[in-house]
């Protein structure tokens, strides 16, 4: 209500008068910052402070801190750049640096690990602690240990196959490329090699992250995104409600990955050296996993004596379920590399091949099978997979193509299910390219405006005959509104100069607070855009950061607030829901919700 209107863009400008600004400099005074710090407690993890809570201006006084560092961490934080909770990190972030420095360091899955680390994890004894400390052993003698390397790198992972009547070892993804190992089989083998540390080259023992690995070709990019996930067994979970990192077990206890998932990789994490405790990169022993929350006792007892729950892997030759640690009994030291590498019979192989399925037995399958449409002319009901393949989709080349890859095991019936809904998804999206309105990230179909009240039942016949155009419903303003909102606060009016400035541009002159200006660029992320007043643009945060309408350290912030837009990832069902369905379900704190959906409604 207080905004005025730009004569030049039409955009509804906030007026602010020099003296206002002038109040907005300094957030708190040298006094206050100091009581602020004197009364913030934090844990520190390491150093002469480790296990004691003590303030942050305690730890800013030590001789962590050079003078220097301690006046710039109070300058950002009276200037309001910096959170307390952002000083802490920055703190911990600091000390750790220091400590590790210091210290003696084991190579680990993705991290250096401290001796000290590997003596309270139960992985060496404090008689061998000592003798490290003093001298008399080297970090490369005790790295070789059993305990040690096993912790370290693991021991015994499935690096690869080994073809016995060609005598030739080849890599996990060569064999399932050369049809040797059915997908499924060869996908479980190389996400254990992920959830355990590394993706192996059998050739060159080359161990490298899943990225590395895509990179040289030694696994395809179509197994990218699914080894990735796998790898988050090693470097952990993102909680979406604390926003900390979980280990593999306590992922699976909350429900963020599928439970035969999470008993596939633990499987093969205990079957190769124990579970990986991701904040310290390296493995510990059962006990201690326990003792931590990485594990609990029922589950290593059915990990221990598996049950059919517990066989998530396939033997390749038989087909039947088994556990990571029957397949490591078949398999066969490399004599060069002394790597682990699982027999395959080639004449098997072509066995499984030629028997897999007939084209009855794939026709029956298809007809038993349901699925559920989400566009286009089935959109919700469930037909059978035979239905959707036989109707006017698809045509008899792709329907027989499918059949074949089937057939030959080269794809399972759930990824027929998905390339199918894919192709109706893409045949609906030019269908409805021509009838479409532009939204606030991708088009909007004419019948999606229909079912939402926003065109009449008559507007939408008109268009699609033609008598009314695409552009001139947008023009209408209770369309504009609901596709593009109206009445954004899109910047500042310099009331004195008589000047226009961005909301970001009043914050660095120190005209606006930054926590003021933090809930004005909010509310625009929360309703399409950010506003350029001054160039009179509408820009997603990231083009925003990109042109320097925003600082980079507003960027996680404003891709929060943007989520009201773009939705959030229910992380139990993995769908997307609005910013009223996340504030409900706890994924949003409820009073930034309540300002984000106030700004939604206020502008249309």
């Amino acid at each position: 209500e207080r905004c005025v209107e730009d004569p030049e863009t039409g955009l509804r400008l906030l007026p602010l008068t020099d003296q206002a600004a002038r109040g907005g400099e300094l957030v708190y005074t040298d006094s206050e910052a100091r009581d602020v710090f004197e009364k913030a407690t934090v844990s520190a993890p390491f150093g002469k402070f480790q296990g004691r809570t003590v303030t942050i201006w305690e730890l800013i006084n030590s001789e962590y801190f050079t003078a220097e560092q301690r006046r710039d961490l109070l300058r950002q934080f009276r200037t309001g750049k910096v959170t307390v909770e952002k000083i802490i990190k920055i703190v911990i972030t600091v000390v750790e640096e220091h400590e590790q420095k210091d210290q003696l360091c084991f190579e680990g899955l993705r991290a250096l690990v401290p001796a000290a680390e590997l003596l309270e994890s139960g992985v060496i004894d404090r008689d061998l602690y000592h003798q490290l400390q003093r001298g008399e052993r080297s970090v490369r003698e005790v790295a070789e240990v059993g305990a040690v390397r096993r912790a370290l790198r693991g021991a015994n992972v499935i690096a690869g196959v080994w073809l016995e009547e060609a005598g030739q070892k080849l890599s996990i993804y060569e064999a399932l490329k050369k049809d040797l190992l059915p997908p499924e089989a060869a996908v479980a083998l190389l996400e254990a090699q992920a959830s355990t540390g590394h993706i192996i080259d059998p050739a060159t023992s080359a161990r490298l992250t899943v990225d590395e690995a895509v990179r040289a070709g030694l696994v395809g990019p179509e197994l990218h995104e699914k080894l990735l996930s796998a790898e988050k067994a090693v470097t952990g979970y993102k909680d979406p409600y604390s926003g900390q990192s979980v280990s593999l077990f306590q992922a699976l206890k909350k429900g963020l990955i599928p439970r035969e998932q999470g008993l596939h990789l633990l499987d093969a994490q205990l079957s190769t050296g124990g579970i990986v405790d991701p904040s310290k990169s390296h493995r510990v022993p059962v006990d201690v996993a326990c003792a931590r929350g990485y594990l609990d006792e029922e589950t290593s007892r059915a990990l221990s004596a598996p049950r059919d729950e517990a066989k998530t892997y396939r033997d390749p030759g038989s087909q039947e379920p088994v556990t990571y640690g029957q397949l490591q009994q078949q398999c066969r030291p490399d004599q060069l590399t002394g790597l682990s590498l699982l027999p395959l019979s080639e004449k098997a192989a072509q066995a499984r091949r030629e028997g897999l399925c007939s084209e009855l037995q794939a026709r029956e399958t298809f007809q038993k099978t349901a699925v559920e449409v989400p566009v286009g002319s089935f959109k919700g009901r469930t037909v059978t997979v035979w239905e959707l393949l036989s109707s006017e989709y698809f045509t008899v080349e792709q329907r027989e193509e499918l059949l074949r890859q089937f057939r030959t095991g080269t794809v399972t019936v759930e990824k027929i299910i998905k390339i199918l809904i894919t192709i109706v998804e893409e045949v609906e999206t030019v269908r409805q390219e021509r009838l479409s309105f532009s939204g606030l990230r991708t088009p909007v179909p004419a019948s999606e405006l229909v079912a939402s009240g926003i065109i009449s039942r008559t507007q939408f016949e008109q268009l699609k005959d033609g008598k009314t155009s695409v552009k001139d419903l947008s023009e209408l303003s209770s369309v504009r509104t609901l596709l593009q909102g109206s009445g954004c606060l899109a910047g500042i009016y310099l009331e004195d100069s008589k000047e226009k400035v961005t909301i970001y541009q009043a914050m660095q002159r120190g005209l606006l607070r930054p926590s003021t200006a933090t809930l004005l660029l909010e509310a625009q992320a929360a309703t399409g855009f950010l506003v350029d007043p001054v160039r009179n643009q509408r820009l997603y945060v990231h083009e925003a950061v990109k042109a320097g309408v925003v600082g980079p350290e507003l960027h996680e912030k404003l891709l929060s607030a943007e989520k009201a837009v773009t939705g959030y990832k229910d992380p139990y069902s993995g769908s997307t829901i609005s910013l009223f369905q996340a504030m409900k379900k706890g994924l949003v704190l409820r009073d930034h919700g309540i300002r984000l959906l106030e700004a939604q409604i206020a502008t249309g």
